[in-house]
């Protein structure tokens, strides 16, 4: 039997014991010991809940909580998408490396050198990356000021369902206390009050978590924890279909990895083959091979054998995988942009069945106010009525924001996102044309 014993190193075995990793080493050491937890039968999980408030005491504390409004910051749409392409962490490492680069290649005797244009092709490189992770930054950050929008929007409606709630409660029991029976249980809107409650809370929890993720993502002043962001914005709804052929020429033209693939492409020869190779095809997955450097003098060699001879076979058969990759790429992204245009034009539709379900239940509740005038619906039935309306108006503010999310996930896809940022443009230069490409148009 194993006897618990204190590690060298000062911590302690579980109650188990240890036995040694290498059976023929059988000294267990603080180096080679894996610990062993003790055997126990199967027995109850059983929850704690001795140190809880009473549900009277905790009902007073969310009501307090509810009546404190926290101070807001005010945060537009395009703020959050342009700073969020500001304060990428991802995209500023890349960015580092393209200005280490920049300060080898000046160094450079020569700009035409082979290690000038290497160097070159590298900048590109980590550039395309750069840029594909400022535009997903911008994704991410408006992907949470919607969903802090929704909650926002859904947290006035949750109030105004408990402020119906407790009122029903309040004339209910008063129907109670004067020995009449209630139209219902005053049970049953006890039980409702404990939902409206608890969505209360899970939104509170959603909106906090959102706003210092979006915070932390925007690099904003840590400082200003106590108060929330208000997202500003035109939360307008078109139905519209997007002209998908167009979104897709533009998303293929201006997407920084397609852009980076195609002049890796027209880069290609003897003296850029190692580097192609090894920063963009190799790091992809090692689809070419095993990563291999040429001497200067062979590099040489091979410019004049290209010269005499055309290209080694190796740099045709790069450019076959190239090119290969590059289609299945562009394929990748089109059927990417068509996607998301087609939820975006889904989610529309959804928005407008959600507004005709409020609208539905508008009718009801002005029907049911009618009804209770003439003495023929309760109040239990005029709040059952708008209860449903607030629901369903809940409904619509989350279709709306989703619809919101579905054009940005669109923009992203086209890399919009970057591009809409204070007339930011590329830093890969223009879009690739046709022209550029036509080492790929002759292969099979």
């Amino acid at each position: 039997m194993l006897i618990p014993f204190v590690l060298l190193s000062g911590t302690v075995a579980p109650a188990g014991g240890c036995r040694p990793v290498d059976p023929c080493f059988p000294v267990c050491g603080p180096s080679n010991c894996v610990p062993v937890l003790p055997l126990v039968e199967r027995g109850r999980i059983v929850a704690n809940l001795a140190g809880l408030p009473s549900y009277p005491e905790l009902a007073l504390a969310l009501a307090e909580q509810n009546r404190m409004s926290p101070p807001y910051r005010a945060l537009t749409e395009f703020e959050c998408q342009c700073l969020a392409v500001d304060a990428s962490a991802e995209a500023e490492r890349y960015r580092q490396e393209v200005r280490v680069l920049d300060r080898t290649t000046r160094t450079l005797w020569c700009d035409c050198s082979r290690k000038a244009r290497v160097a070159r092709l590298k900048q590109m490189l980590l550039t395309a990356m750069a840029e594909e992770y400022q535009n997903r930054s911008a994704a991410a950050a408006l992907e949470l000021f919607f969903r802090i929008a929704e909650a926002e929007g859904r947290w006035d409606l949750s109030m105004a369902g408990q402020a119906l709630v407790d009122d029903t409660l309040t004339r209910l029991r008063r129907i109670r206390e004067q020995g009449l029976k209630p139209p219902v249980s005053v049970e049953s809107i006890e039980r409702q009050k404990l939902d409206v409650q608890a969505q209360a809370v899970k939104l509170r929890v959603g909106i906090d978590q959102a706003n210092d993720h979006l915070r932390r993502l925007l690099r904003l002043d840590p400082c200003i924890g106590g108060e929330r962001l208000w997202p500003v914005a035109d939360f307008a709804v078109t139905i519209d279909p997007p002209d998908v052929d167009s979104a897709v020429a533009d998303g293929l033209a201006h997407r920084p990895e397609l852009v980076a693939l195609r002049r890796l492409v027209v880069e290609l020869d003897v003296q850029t083959l190692a580097a192609a190779r090894n920063v963009w095809l190799a790091g992809s997955g090692g689809l070419l091979g095993p990563e291999e450097s040429h001497s200067e003098a062979r590099t040489w060699l091979l410019s004049v054998m290209a010269l005499v001879c055309g290209d080694p076979p190796e740099v045709e058969i790069r450019r076959q995988q190239l090119c290969a990759y590059l289609r299945e790429r562009e394929e990748m992204i089109a059927n990417e942009i068509r996607q998301s245009a087609r939820s975006m034009q889904a989610q529309g539709q959804l928005v407008v069945l959600a507004q005709e379900r409020v609208r539905h239940w508008q009718e009801r509740v002005k029907e049911v106010e009618r009804q209770a005038e003439r003495g023929l619906a309760s109040f239990v039935d005029l709040a059952a009525v708008k209860t449903e309306w607030l629901n369903a108006q809940g409904e619509l503010v989350k279709e709306v924001m989703a619809w919101h999310a579905a054009r940005t996930l669109h923009k992203q896809s086209r890399h919009l996102l970057l591009r809409e940022c204070r007339g930011v443009t590329s830093a890969l230069g223009p879009a690739i044309t046709a022209a550029e490409t036509a080492p790929c148009a002759s292969l099979p």
